[in-house]
């Protein structure tokens, strides 16, 4: 099928099988999206560290693949916000993993913290960061989720997209002078700062509607993480751990990987069990 292959092909063969359902035979268009990433970190674990050792999920204890670092990081300890925030970057000078996690598990748990994080919280958080040397203890993940976004999608708002007689995908959709004309105004309107929603809409709403919507909106993601280390991160071990700051994610934690150039957000997921797939 032409969208598996696209997707296989867009993901260095990393994803298989994306549409397990042939498509509706009334289908005019498609919306997918697959994110794959793989990155070697800039300060790597250090794979002769790594232990099985317990992680406390909110109802059972599991034994995971522990990593370990003894370097140098860029780290947080937040006593108001009661978390702990450390960036492990990747060697691309480009991008990094963030995760943040309870300082104090047993005093608020990861869904009380996500309650008081929001955009501008975390880029606070991350102003705040400052090199520290720290002892890092990390869980070796394969994640792999697939979803439809429709219900989250309609939750946020988004209705209109997906109800047949309501929808407008004409812009989109339709390959004439008209439809050109119109999306040519529609840029010209937006960009000079004239862009009411009531007039946008009146606009789009005089358009033929060509009768399509959005039936599903599909999305998997894979990420692996896992060690890429040498001896020489090991040999400053012993020196380090003396003075060094703690960040075991060994609890459940919130992480997301962003580019630090361009601030964009490209992989996100909260994590309450490393060795459920």
């Amino acid at each position: 099928m032409l969208v598996t292959w696209w997707v296989l092909n867009h993901t260095n063969s990393k994803i298989e099988h994306f549409l397990e359902q042939p498509l509706p035979a009334e289908t005019r268009a498609v919306l997918l999206t697959a994110l794959y990433f793989s990155g070697q970190w800039a300060e790597p674990f250090v794979p002769e560290h790594t232990r099985k050792l317990p992680f406390s999920t909110p109802t059972k204890q599991v034994m995971v693949d522990l990593m370990a670092s003894f370097s140098q990081f860029n780290y947080v300890f937040s006593y108001e916000d009661g978390l702990q925030m450390i960036q492990f970057p990747y060697n691309d000078s480009a991008t990094s993993m963030y995760v943040i996690k309870p300082s104090f598990p047993k005093r608020m748990n990861l869904t009380q913290m996500m309650d008081q994080l929001d955009y501008d919280k975390i880029i606070t958080l991350i102003n705040q960061l400052s090199r520290k040397k720290c002892v890092v203890r990390f869980p070796k993940m394969q994640l792999n989720s697939k979803v439809d976004l429709k219900d989250t999608l309609r939750a946020m708002g988004a209705k209109a997209m997906f109800t047949p007689g309501v929808a407008n995908f004409a812009i989109m959709l339709e390959n004439n002078s008209d439809m050109h004309d119109v999306e040519d105004n529609l840029i010209i309107r937006i960009n000079n700062g004239d862009g009411e929603t009531h007039w946008l809409k009146e606009l789009v709403d005089r358009i033929p509607n060509p009768g399509v919507h959005v039936d599903s909106v599909l999305h998997q993601v894979k990420i692996t993480i896992d060690e890429y280390g040498t001896e020489a991160v090991a040999a400053t071990s012993a020196v380090m751990a003396r003075t060094a700051e703690m960040f075991y994610a060994d609890s459940p934690f919130f992480m997301f990987i962003r580019n630090d150039r361009t601030n964009l957000i490209t992989f996100s997921a909260v994590v309450y069990d490393p060795t459920a797939n």
